[in-house]
Parts: C-alpha cells; structure tokens; sequence
C-alpha cells in the first residue's frame, strides 16, 4: 500500500494523541546513510536505531542520542582489539571500558591511545573522552621465552654458570664472559687462519690430527702402487684424445667405436659375390652403370614420384590408396545416382545433368525482370507482422481476425453513440465545471496561485486533488482566493506537480 505524504503541518487541535504510532527504525548503517540526506532544515528529527536499542535526535548536523551517560560513569561494553578498534562496534564515549582479546595495536582516526596503543590479552582500555584512551596492561604473570611479564635479574654468578632459565641477563652481569672472550679471541682467530675450516675436510676423520693420519697411511700402502703405475700407462701429456685423463680418453675412443659399429653393418650380411665393403660397394657400383639406362626409361614412363598427390609417396602405396578412397565410395556413387534420377527422365532439351541446368538458367534469367516487378509490387515477405510467413496465409490470418471482431465492432459503434448521448446530456442537466494543471512547481514555504477560471457560485465549490510527478497523490496547504482562483503551500520545493479542480 502506498504512503500518503504530507508536505505540510498536522495540528491535532490540543487535544488529539497518535495511537499505535513509533518513530522511524534504523540499524547503524541506516543512521549513518540518513545523515548524509539531512541539514539545518531538519533539526528536531526523532528515529531509532535498532542496533544501539537507543533514541537519536538531528541536531542539524549529527544525531545525539536521547539519553546520556552520568559524568564520570564507566560502563563496560564488551572486547577491543587491532580489527575492531576502528569500526562503530567500539564507541569512543567517556567512562566506556573495553578489554583487549587479542594482541596487537590499536588505531583509531582522532584517538590517542596512552602509554602505548600496544595491547596484550586482558588489557584494560579505558576512553577519558572523545580523543584519549588509557590502556592498563594487566599482563603481570611471570616472563618466558613466548610471553611478556615480570623476571629477576640475574647475578655476575648465575650469568657466568649459565644454567638458570628463570632469570634475566643484564650487561653488568655479563662482565665477566665478556673479558674472556676479548682475552681468547686473537688466539682463536690467529688458528682459525692457519688450519682453514674444519668442515671442508673430505676425509673420514674430522679431527686435524686424525686427517694427517688418515692421508699418510693411504700415502705409504700405495707409494709402489703409483710408481708402476705410471711407468706402464705412458705419459698422460701425449693423448691425442679431447679427454686428458685415462678414463676419459678410454670412454672417448670406445664411442666412436661403438657409433663406427652401428654405421658399418655386419660384414657378414652382404648379398653381393664381395665380401669386403669396399669390394661390395665396387660390386653395386657396377650393376648401378649397366642399368642406368633402363631406370632412365622406367623414370619418364611411371612419371615424377614426387608430384604424387596420396599420402603415400611411392607407386605402390599410392596405387593401394586409391583402390582404398575407390572401395570407400561405391556406396556414395550409387546413392549419388539414385538421388540425380533418371536422365532419360529430362523434359529438357538437353539429354545430360549440366546441359538440363544450364538450358533452366537460361529460362530463370530470361524471367528475372518478372520476378523483379512481382516483389516489386507484393512487398518485402520479411516485413509481414503476421504469424503467417507467406502471402497467401497473412491474408488468410487478417481475414480470420476481421471475421472474429466484426461482432465487436458494430458493438463498439453502438456503445460509442450511446456515451455521447449520455455525456450530452449530462452536459445539459449540471453545471459541474473541471479544471486540470500538469507539471507545475511548488516552491518551499511560499504559496503559489492557481487561476482555474471556472467562476464557481461559491470560492469553496470544488474538490481538489493534487498529485506529485509520479502521480502519486499528496497533501499540501489549500486555500480559496476567490471563485477564478486558489493558492497551494507546501514545506518542500515540489515540481512536476498535477494538479485536478471539480467544481460547480
């Protein structure tokens, strides 16, 4: 159901009360989105937000809320922490009282957080105004290695037994390591240089001393070892490999054995009287120049293999495929001539398929400039509104939908003659006069005249309605100037306004 809007004021006479009535309802979001739309104009307005169970007032440039904390009040309103310490769902209102339920840093625009915007779980923060929060750090249990707290410090004793977890280093405490370290620290330095780093030792010994023992006992076992050794491989100097070392140039040369293999063959498998390679290829070589001529000869007669069109790419292949495309499409020739009829069946002239259409295209063009001035004169088939695509049914569609409704005209005429022997008379037997004004302004608190020129017997003979731009109807202040004429007053600026006068 629509709602009647009032653009002006409601006097209840003293006396009268609203019944069953309430105030505007908002969440926070809907407050904060109707204070956008509000002024100075609208001091005074009443809503209530549904989210704050609370009454707000416009003030003309915020709302206030209707009721209001005692000064020096503090009222506990639930947990803070770094997600929310931001969002309306903490209120920075003197005497409010938060407690941190996780750790992190508070920021809010405008807010100074003291001593430290840093919280722990289960500190206290406490708003002493708009602007100000005191945080109270409440984290007074004992300090680990994961958590903030109280610790003893711990004695030049305790630092220098280091076994105590409980207690708190301090630089005094450390006096006595720390001299220590500056004592020792050109010494361990100086040896450090010299042996070079224990883990790059590659033997299995990984201690200096036990290394050296390691390295000279494979020394002496093979001392005679080396010496034979290199008096029977040569010298390493003189390999003609890329490799220079044995291993090397032994896998060098065993490839190319091995790649010298596979490309030769095996001997054995000759067909030829030869039974050497180079005897064998002399062989074929022979046998190649006596035939030259005859495969000159069976080149031109079987054509170029090269300007074969199959997939396959040698005569045999070639020949195989076809055959293959041939076997395939039987079947499509025997249904192609099966579908093309009988040619003996032509009423052409012409005794073939191509001959029979192209003696028809001769007759097509010979009557293009009738079927020109056919389309010419019917009109566009793709223009029809009918269901009907084609001439012939769209008549035959219209037809049908005058036969149906010629009852409903000859009625429509009959009606139509009647409503005018009614108006004419009504015309004659009253005296009521109407008046109608479209898209007018109203402009606010300012009363605006409307000369409806029906010289009514009385300035109070009428009935108005006034619409707005929608056509929706709504209330403004009335009054009657005289019988030509009435003033309209609204609160707020309306325009495309309509306005309807019935007198008499």
């Amino acid at each position: 159901m629509s709602a009647k809007q009032f653009y002006h004021d409601i006097d209840l006479v003293k006396v009268g009360q609203l019944v069953d009535a309430r105030f505007k309802n908002v969440d926070n979001d809907g407050r904060s989105t109707l204070a956008g739309t509000l002024g100075a104009g609208n001091v005074g307005l009443v809503i209530y937000d549904t989210d704050d169970s609370e009454m707000y007032i416009w003030d003309g440039s915020a709302f206030k809320k209707v009721s209001s904390d005692v000064s020096g009040d503090v009222v506990f309103k639930g947990v803070i922490n770094p997600t929310n310490s931001s969002t309306a769902a903490v209120d920075a209102v003197a005497g409010y009282q938060y407690v941190a339920d996780t750790a992190g840093t508070l920021t809010r625009t405008g807010v100074t957080f003291s001593p430290s915007a840093v919280v722990e779980v289960g500190d206290v923060v406490l708003f002493t105004s708009t602007t100000t929060a005191t945080v109270l750090q409440r984290n007074v249990e004992d300090a680990t290695t994961t958590r903030k707290g109280i610790v003893e410090l711990a004695s030049t004793a305790e630092t220098d037994a280091g076994t105590d977890t409980d207690r708190a280093v301090t630089p005094a405490s450390l006096t006595n390591v720390l001299s220590n370290i500056s004592t020792n620290a050109s010494d361990i330095s100086t040896i450090e240089g010299n042996i070079g780093t224990i883990g790059n030792l590659t033997t299995t010994a990984t201690d200096l001393v036990a290394a050296i023992e390691e390295l000279q006992g494979e020394i002496d076992t093979n001392t005679g070892d080396i010496g034979t050794l290199e008096t029977n491989q040569g010298t390493i100097g003189n390999l003609t490999t890329t490799a220079t070392n044995l291993v090397g140039a032994i896998e060098e040369l065993q490839g190319e054995i091995d790649t010298n293999t596979t490309n030769i063959g095996t001997i054995g498998n000759l067909t030829t009287t030869a039974t050497n390679l180079v005897a064998a290829i002399e062989e074929l070589q022979g046998e190649i120049d006596t035939n030259t001529g005859d495969i000159g000869t069976i080149e031109t007669n079987i054509g170029t293999i090269g300007n074969l069109t199959t997939t396959a790419t040698n005569l045999v292949g070639a020949i195989e495929e076809l055959q293959g495309e041939i076997d395939t499409n039987t079947g499509d020739i025997s249904t192609l001539e099966t579908n093309q009829g009988t040619i003996g069946n032509l009423t052409t002239t012409a005794t073939n398929l191509v001959g029979a259409i192209e003696e028809l295209q001769g007759e097509i063009d010979t009557n293009t400039g009738d079927i020109s001035t056919l389309e010419t004169n019917q009109g566009t088939i793709g223009n029809l509104t009918t269901t009907a695509t084609n001439l012939v049914g769209a008549i035959e569609e219209l037809q049908g939908e005058i036969d149906t409704n010629t009852g409903d005209i000859a009625n429509l005429d009959s009606d139509v003659t009647s409503l005018s022997s009614r108006v004419t008379t009504l015309e004659g037997n009253t005296s009521v006069k109407t008046y109608f004004a479209n898209n007018l302004t109203l402009n606010a608190g300012s009363a605006t005249t409307i000369n409806h020129n029906l010289s009514l017997g009385d300035k109070d003979r009428f009935t108005i309605r006034v619409a707005d731009s929608t056509s929706s109807e709504v209330s403004v202040d009335v009054d009657a100037v005289n019988t030509n004429s009435i003033t309209l007053t609204s609160l707020v600026e309306l325009t495309g306004v309509k306005v309807t006068i019935i007198g008499y």
